[in-house]
């Protein structure tokens, strides 16, 4: 058996190696999203404190747009979005990454019952475009039937960078709300 600093060498040394092939394979963050995630970074050295559960409802049902961080992979991110929406006093329409600007017609179509939960998938290409489980976004989306919100995609058809999309989806929540006001436009 080899000593124990001998492995921890060995170990580092192909920890090295495999990191900088994996580098050589997919060339690193690319600069677009090196700058992207800079400029996310700067947003939480401003946090200043955490509001209460009143103060966030009293903003929600006085704002216009809101937008609400969504970690894909965790249901409970979608659970407390859901969990805001139940308590929001004026009409919203649920604006979502996870969907394409030409999904709107189905997604229309499968809130009215004109689609089963199984086309609806399939016509939004749900497993290929977003990939991520449904089962969090289900229940968004039975809110909305239930409430009668307007659910709209806010991804474009093309493979964009991340500032155009970025850009593209900033501009459809603004044509949301100079369409309509008095909604919320609450997007995920």
């Amino acid at each position: 058996m080899l000593p124990r600093t001998q492995l921890i060498r060995i170990q580092r040394s192909l920890y090295d190696r495999l990191r900088s092939q994996a580098k050589g394979l997919y060339g690193g963050m690319p600069e677009g999203l090196k700058k992207y995630y800079t400029e996310y970074q700067k947003d939480f050295i401003r946090f200043k404190g955490f509001a209460t559960k009143s103060q966030l409802l009293a903003d929600l049902n006085g704002a216009q747009i809101a937008f609400c961080g969504d970690y894909h992979t965790l249901g409970q991110a979608q659970k407390t979005a859901l969990r805001l929406l139940r308590e929001v006093e004026k009409p919203v329409v649920l604006a979502l990454e996870m969907l394409r600007t030409e999904d709107d017609a189905a997604v229309a179509k499968y809130l009215e019952g004109g689609l089963s939960e199984r086309e609806f998938l399939k016509r939004i290409s749900f497993k290929k475009n977003w990939g991520f489980h449904w089962e969090g976004y289900r229940q968004l989306f039975q809110f909305a039937r239930e409430r009668k919100f307007k659910v709209v995609g806010l991804t474009p058809g093309s493979q964009a960078s991340l500032e155009f999309r970025d850009r593209f989806a900033a501009q459809k929540l603004c044509k949301i709300t100079l369409e309509d006001p008095d909604r919320l436009v609450f997007e995920l």
